[in-house]
């Protein structure tokens, strides 16, 4: 059994860290959440994209992987994940708390059209505010702030066709 820990939607410093254990059942996966058991057969298919069947309920995802941060895309929101290891954990609980610190780089969470930009260089953002609007699998999915800032940099504009990860725009 691997054990994970992450922080799933909110990527705040105040976020609590959700525990995550994965456990092999065969060609089944039992995913515990925060104490609570869910069986799921995941199925990677055409594209990149997930069949997961949750608990014998159906959804398709997405994500996108960079490093030991994530986007994944289900049912048309996208969740910012953060994976830590145990010894991560500690290390940055011991120096006081989780935190990202540095600019917050939005990227594309699937290749996509920029449907629209919310905001502009200059701008004074909050947590949770949207920044830019992308149109991926038939779906607008609206990339927000994961915590206060001000735009440094857009780099996309409105009908722009973009790859998976591509570099949308800048907070800082």
């Amino acid at each position: 059994m691997r054990r994970y820990f992450g922080r799933i939607g909110d990527l705040s410093p105040e976020a609590k860290p959700r525990e995550i254990q994965v456990e092999a059942e065969g060609p089944l996966l039992r995913i515990t959440l925060d104490g609570k058991s869910h069986t799921v057969d995941a199925l990677r298919i055409e594209g990149g994209a997930l069949s997961l069947l949750v608990d014998g309920r159906s959804f398709s995802a997405e994500l996108e992987e960079k490093g030991e941060a994530a986007a994944l895309l289900v049912a048309g929101s996208v969740f910012p994940v953060e994976v830590l290891d145990e010894r991560r954990l500690r290390l940055q609980a011991a120096s006081g708390g989780l935190h990202q610190g540095g600019p917050q780089v939005v990227v594309a969470p699937m290749p996509g059209k920029v449907v629209r930009v919310l905001v502009k260089p200059g701008d004074d953002v909050k947590e949770g505010q949207g920044l830019v609007v992308v149109e991926a699998m038939k779906m607008e999915n609206e990339l927000r702030a994961v915590r206060a800032g001000k735009v440094r940099e857009i780099s996309v504009s409105e009908g722009t066709a973009v790859e998976g990860g591509a570099k949308l725009c800048v907070v800082e």
